[in-house]
């Protein structure tokens, strides 16, 4: 368990900050849109609401994969591991979750408007106003079709060609078991006793966490995010990750196709774990 502080900053966007987020604010709550009503289908599903109502987003977000599996498919469910997965900045998760919703139906106005919430956080600006124009043409629920028109008209009388967002976050938790260890001194093996040696019994450690991240939009189909994160612990580990990702957005389409390339290593004590 950790706390964390986030600090964010952005460029040269001119957009109303506060206008927009508000708007999306409705959007993701689902305020307003009276017409657009979710069964309660699983238990799960119904968990997984009642965290992102509570706000507890990271909760909600381990709970979604944890059932992802099992319940991937279900339009509820996806609906609601699209709004976690967008609430914690998982933008990839979160398109191909609504997309789901989408593809089981059509006319889901709620889901079109958070997917046009998650392709603008995307730096896609062209598929978001494709799904909330989408909305606006199609609705018949007055607040739906204000909400969409709203958030259009917002896009359309600024300028997105080029803007910059960045963000930093510190914290601090305690991990019970860092190294994936075996919490006995031996393990018996066909009749055999065999001792554990130190570096693979369990270790358990304070730790500090640091992240920047960065992304820049200098096309309205192409972006670039790039973020750092580091892990200290006090006894011993250090882990780091670099990403670097570069997304293109085919959005002249008619299903427009977003494209997503992704470098990520981690070191773990100054040698590579993963490239």
């Amino acid at each position: 368990m950790g706390l964390s502080y986030r600090r964010g900053r952005r460029g040269a966007s001119k957009f109303p900050k506060t206008t927009l987020a508000r708007f999306l604010t409705l959007v993701i709550s689902g305020c307003g849109l009276s017409n657009i009503v979710f069964a309660e289908q699983c238990t799960k599903a119904h968990f997984l609401k009642s965290e992102i109502d509570s706000e507890q987003y990271i909760k909600a977000m381990e709970l979604a994969e944890s059932c992802r599996e099992e319940t991937e498919g279900d339009v509820l469910f996806d609906y609601n591991y699209g709004r976690a997965a967008y609430l914690v900045q998982q933008y990839d998760k979160a398109v191909f979750a609504i997309e789901r919703v989408i593809a089981n139906e059509p006319n889901n106005y709620q889901a079109h408007m958070l997917l046009g919430a998650i392709y603008s956080k995307m730096g896609n600006v062209k598929a978001a106003a494709y799904e909330w124009t989408y909305v606006k043409a199609n609705a018949q629920d007055p607040d739906t079709i204000a909400h969409a028109e709203t958030l259009l008209k917002t896009f359309s009388d600024e300028s997105f060609e080029q803007y910059w967002q960045a963000s930093l976050e510190v914290g601090f938790g305690f991990d019970d078991n860092l190294n994936l260890g075996i919490d006995r001194d031996s393990i018996n093996l066909n009749g055999v006793d065999v001792e554990i040696v130190d570096e693979r019994r369990e270790q358990d450690s304070f730790f500090n966490d640091v992240a920047a991240e960065g992304t820049y939009l200098f096309s309205k189909n192409n972006a670039v995010n790039l973020r750092f994160w580091h892990r200290g612990y006090y006894d011993g580990q250090q882990q780091t990750e670099f990403t670097l990702r570069n997304i293109y957005t085919a959005s002249e389409l008619r299903f427009p196709i977003t494209l997503s390339a992704e470098l990520r290593p981690l070191l773990i004590d100054g040698e590579f774990a993963r490239l």
